[in-house]
């Protein structure tokens, strides 16, 4: 039986170990669309509706460089 406890125990950390990644990971993406999101506005608000796909095309190299 102690083995199979032992099994159970690692099961249960490493679920719960890849939850908390699952989770930093998550709130990482979450973070970095808000973030992206505001800089377009501010972007947008900041220079003429005209500028948006350079804006749009900035702020996609801005992103992909963060990632």
């Amino acid at each position: 039986m102690t083995l199979l406890n032992d099994i159970v125990q690692i099961l249960d950390t490493e679920n719960i170990f890849i939850i908390t990644i699952t989770n930093f990971v998550s709130k990482i993406v979450t973070n970095s669309f808000k973030n992206y999101f505001r800089w377009k506005v501010a972007a947008i608000k900041h220079y003429n509706l005209e500028h948006e796909v350079e804006i749009d095309r900035n702020l996609n190299l801005i992103f992909q460089t963060l990632r």
